[in-house]
């Protein structure tokens, strides 16, 4: 997780952002699905969202865990900051983390998780 702080230029989360994140975690809780906040950065939530990174974990149903960063994707034509969602993806409480997709959309990014308990035969 160090490493992945140390070698991104992060943005911190909206609080739009985290209201996406919330809605899609509440959806999945719906059908069933145990994916909540990382227990280890709960009690720091607000800290590392405004660091630009959340962290999630299926600890029973998918045994992996999920970090989202928002990255600095530079500047557009007029002016306007540009973000990018990395995504990486390591074992129930590991240290180590493997690179996953880089989403343009932070909606996309957001409702991903879904598509990997899809694949896993889950609802």
């Amino acid at each position: 997780m160090g490493h992945i702080i140390g070698t991104t230029s992060r943005l911190p989360f909206t609080a739009f952002e985290v209201k996406i994140l919330i809605e899609a975690m509440e959806n999945g809780r719906s059908k069933g699905r145990d994916l909540a906040l990382h227990p280890v950065y709960v009690n720091n939530f607000e800290e590392v969202v405004s660091e630009g990174v959340i962290a999630l974990s299926s600890p029973l149903q998918l045994q992996r865990d999920f970090v989202f960063v928002k990255v600095n994707a530079g500047r557009g034509f007029f002016g306007r900051q540009k973000a990018g969602y990395a995504s990486f993806i390591g074992s129930v409480m590991g240290d180590e983390f493997t690179p996953g997709a880089v989403f343009k959309s932070w909606m996309v990014a957001a409702t991903s998780i879904g598509n990997v308990y899809r694949g896993m035969g889950l609802r």
